[in-house]
């Protein structure tokens, strides 16, 4: 019989056949191992600090399960799984390292209702590395379709795919301990009835370098990528896309804990349903995204991100993304929420707010231009809150009304809350009516902003540059109002 292959590696241990001997010695050597070989693995390797598993037994292997293997390891050993696979649930009580042949080698699945890989303990510490987990119908009310991890678990060089969780958490993983993701991937996972389609984390750490997750569902719940509870999730140079929350929320990710991006990105996630918010992200807890771009989501209320917590956006652009009705197309604030070196630019709602829509929040824009964004009011901002602009100019946004939801009103900004614009030139937006800025009895401040080449449609005394309703107070500091078409000014001197 051909000898099984493992796929080349400096720790993938040694082959253990039996070796060549002379001599009345050898001959004794050799009857006892074939005798250990006959009467079964397991009282043969139980100490040995490597173990090897194939689909079939030979020479070079000493198990063909995997559960076998782990139950006759030692604390710290490790487990040299061939290429092929392997159908059944493990559970891991001790300290171990599982080696696969690679990702697209070595497949560990189950056809049975259950959690494919459960890490039992907190006190344990795993690694597994080069496989695929995949392809389970999880329990009613379980948690975690293909991991459930209560310990330290680093999964390197593996994919999560293709589990489900018909009425629980995480479709992919369930985490309640640490979770570290290495050049690996959650994807095509499905938690129907409640939250995390990809990954759920209950209060425990997650950290993702090099990874992707993407393709989850979070059918009726949300979370469609990621759902974090109250814990920590962190990822570095990583990805979340293509997930969905169809009736719920944060189609890529939903956060009520701390939530940190890194030069990673979050990209075309979906929530479709009604009601549904943060199609990129939902964000209820503290969120930070550096050198993090958020684009292409959609919702049918912020579309990129909704933020009813705190919020820090650094160098991370948030572009394209849309919401059908309700809310903005870019970021929907209801929290605090900071951009700093964050363009918002090119996204879209029939509502408030194309980039921005700041729902008595508190928003502060850092050099962090809003242009190209459309909305039924508001085409760049729509404010109600407290909103500060510091060298963020409002250029090429537009207000356009739609159907009863919206009526045509700023088409760079629409307040009725208090704006304080600093060094922000306001330009080249169109509206229905104040084409520059809708100031409907709120309190507008402006500070070295021009407001220049906005354009209102609705004739004579709309205003073209800024639109003040009469219980509206506009302070304009070396803020020239000109240029504008068909006027500058409505509702106050400029």
């Amino acid at each position: 019989m051909p000898h099984q292959q493992f796929a080349p590696s400096k720790d993938r241990g040694r082959r253990c056949s039996i070796p060549a001997v002379a001599g009345l010695a050898g001959l004794v050597i050799a009857l006892v191992a074939a005798m250990l070989a006959f009467v079964g693995p397991a009282q043969a390797w139980a100490k040995s600090t490597t173990i090897t598993v194939c689909p079939s037994l030979s020479p070079s292997c000493q198990y063909t399960s995997i559960q076998g293997a782990i139950n006759a390891a030692s604390s710290g050993g490790k487990i040299l799984i061939a290429a092929g696979t392997y159908t059944g649930a493990l559970s891991i009580s001790t300290n171990l390292t599982l080696v696969g042949a690679g990702e697209d080698e070595t497949t560990i699945n189950l056809t049975t209702v259950g959690t494919v890989v459960t890490i039992i303990s907190s006190a344990l510490a795993v690694t597994i590395r080069g496989v695929t987990i995949a392809g389970n119908l999880s329990t009613v009310g379980g948690e975690g379709g293909g991991i459930h991890n209560a310990g330290t678990l680093v999964l390197d060089n593996s994919t999560v795919s293709g589990s489900d969780v018909p009425n629980g958490e995480g479709g992919g993983i369930y985490n309640s301990g640490t979770l570290v993701l290495h050049n690996s991937q959650v994807s095509g996972n499905s938690a129907f009835s409640y939250e995390g389609g990809g990954i759920y984390n209950a209060g425990g750490t997650v950290i993702l370098h090099d990874s992707s997750v993407s393709g989850n569902d979070a059918e009726i719940g949300s979370g469609g990528g990621i759902y974090n509870s109250s814990g920590t999730v962190t990822l570095h140079n990583s990805s979340v896309s293509d997930n969905s929350a169809p009736e719920g929320e944060g189609g890529g990710i939903a956060n009520s804990g701390t939530l940190v991006l890194d030069n990673s990105e979050v990209s075309d996630n979906t929530v479709a349903g009604g009601g549904g918010i943060g199609g990129g992200i939902s964000n209820s807890g503290t969120l930070i995204l550096r050198n993090s771009p958020v684009s292409g989501n959609s919702a049918m209320a912020a579309g990129g991100i909704w933020n009813g917590g705190t919020a820090i956006l650094d160098t991370s652009p948030v572009s394209e993304n849309k919401a059908s009705y309700l809310g903005s197309g870019g970021i929907e604030n209801r929290g605090t929420l900071i951009l700093r070196n964050s363009p918002v630019s090119g996204n879209s709602t029939g509502a408030g707010g194309g980039a921005i829509s700041n729902n008595l929040g508190m928003l502060t824009l850092d050099n962090s231009p809003v242009s190209d964004n459309s909305a039924g009011d508001g085409g760049g901002i729509y404010n109600t809150g407290m909103l500060t602009l510091d060298n963020s100019p409002l250029s090429g946004n537009s207000a356009t009304a739609y159907k009863y939801m919206s009526y045509g009103f700023g088409g760079g900004l629409s307040n009725s809350g208090t704006v304080t614009l600093r060094e922000s030139l306001v330009s080249d937006n169109t509206a229905l009516s104040g084409g520059g800025i809708y100031n409907n009895g709120g309190k507008l401040t402006l500070e070295k902003s021009p407001v220049s080449g906005n354009t209102a449609t609705g004739g004579l005394g709309s205003g073209g540059g800024v639109f003040n309703v009469s219980l509206g107070t506009a302070m304009l500091n070396k803020s020239p109002v000109s240029g504008n078409n068909p006027d500058n000014c409505d509702g106050l001197t400029c």
